[in-house]
């Protein structure tokens, strides 16, 4: 019996591959748009739908946003909200409040979107610059052995000799 029912289902690949999305049709009233993929400045998911931004303005699709992003052919989608996703070629600079708080501006959007802290660890600088007086000659390292037997398990409180940056 197992056999006669496998026979009647459709190959593994067939049924696990939707097809590629190069040309998004979105709804905007009455009008349905043609979208190219290239022209996708963000996704943003609210409700059932999907509002594509674009630098000539915004359409909806009602399909989930992981579906629609898994789909796109020839576009890297960063996320940067759980309901927001940008296109990295888009991406111009992340300018921090005094908050911490990470804006995005993209090109071809006048306005800037906001990073969840949740994705902000995303647009950090790869380095930092050391404050005034704390040079690597002069910041402290753990000292090379463990923490000393019986203390608080500390490095700190423990009277081994610390190793310093040349």
């Amino acid at each position: 019996m197992y056999a006669e029912v496998v026979s009647f289902m459709p190959p593994v690949a067939a049924r696990t591959s939707p097809p590629r999305i190069r040309l998004i049709r979105a709804a905007v009233g009455n009008t349905i748009r043609l979208i190219p993929v290239q022209d996708v400045i963000c996704l943003e998911a609210a409700d059932k739908y999907v509002t594509v931004v674009t630098a000539t303005g915004e359409s909806q699709v009602r399909m989930p946003l992981r579906e629609l992003a898994t789909r796109l052919d020839g576009i890297e989608l960063l996320q940067i909200h759980r309901s927001v996703l940008v296109n990295a070629a888009r991406m111009v600079s992340a300018t921090r409040d005094e908050l911490g708080h990470y804006n995005l501006t993209l090109r071809g959007l006048e306005k800037t979107v906001k990073v969840s802290r949740a994705f902000s660890h995303l647009f950090r600088p790869m380095y930092t610059v050391p404050r005034a007086g704390h040079w690597p000659s002069q910041v402290r390292q753990r000292p090379t052995a463990a923490p000393c037997p019986g203390e608080s398990g500390s490095w700190r409180a423990c009277s081994l000799p610390v190793r310093t940056l040349p």
